[in-house]
């Protein structure tokens, strides 16, 4: 059974709420007749960003009588530059280097454009949005635990970024991989075994830049799961 905490998509992040990304929309939408004459699709909530951050960018589409609905979820969307910032069929957008790019969102044959200029960010980030654990967690099961987010690398050419699990006696599993300078989104696994004396298991994200390093949660015991005798 997979648990979650928060909001986590394993592979594809979902977006779910104004902390961790900006967000906006139509006021009062007012959803289209059947038949109606679609006559533009218009992106909101697209701001310029800096390297790492999401933005949940929002198509909206506009009918005669002057009907709107968010259409984010039916629409095609992309990005000019795509080493600049990706885009997904969701409408989030990731940036990952300096520069500028325009995100399109495509339905029913009309296009909405907006120019997305990313920023340089001046420091190595790491943030956590959502935790998955599949389980049970008891002592001697296989178990496994996820932490998505966004990392951003600035001070090196390359970082080492790593799920490390930790019960009350100390490390317990640490899965490692190397990320270019840039940001973008990231997908931590660890698969292990509960070790017999474990009553807790803490998972924390942490990236290495050279000889600095960020954890995440700043609380260790955030997203502690409790091991079942």
């Amino acid at each position: 059974m997979l648990s979650v905490q928060r909001t986590v998509a394993l592979g594809v992040i979902l977006v779910a709420g104004c902390s961790a990304f900006a967000c906006g929309g139509v006021a009062n939408p007012t959803a289209p007749t059947p038949g109606s004459i679609l006559l533009s699709v218009k992106i909101q909530s697209c701001p310029d960003l800096v390297v790492g951050q999401g933005s949940a960018c929002r198509a909206i589409a506009t009918f005669q009588g002057g009907a709107s609905t968010d259409v984010s979820l039916d629409a095609a969307w992309s990005s000019t530059n795509p080493l600049v910032a990706s885009s997904y069929g969701i409408g989030l957008v990731i940036a990952r280097s300096v520069g500028q790019t325009v995100v399109s969102a495509v339905y029913q044959g009309l296009t909405g454009s907006v120019n997305i200029s990313v920023g340089g960010g001046q420091q190595d980030m790491l943030r956590i949005e959502s935790l998955a654990q599949q389980g049970p967690f008891r002592p001697g099961n296989t178990v496994t635990l996820w932490l998505q987010g966004f990392y951003s690398v600035v001070s090196g050419p390359t970082g080492v970024l790593s799920i490390q699990v930790s019960d009350q006696n100390g490390v317990v599993a640490v899965a490692p991989m190397t990320v270019p300078q840039g940001g973008d989104q990231y997908l931590l696994k660890a698969a292990f075994t509960v070790p017999p004396t474990s009553t807790r298991l803490c998972p924390v994200a942490i990236l290495q830049v050279g000889s600095s390093s960020i954890s995440q949660p700043g609380d260790p015991l955030l997203y502690c799961v409790s091991v079942t005798p």
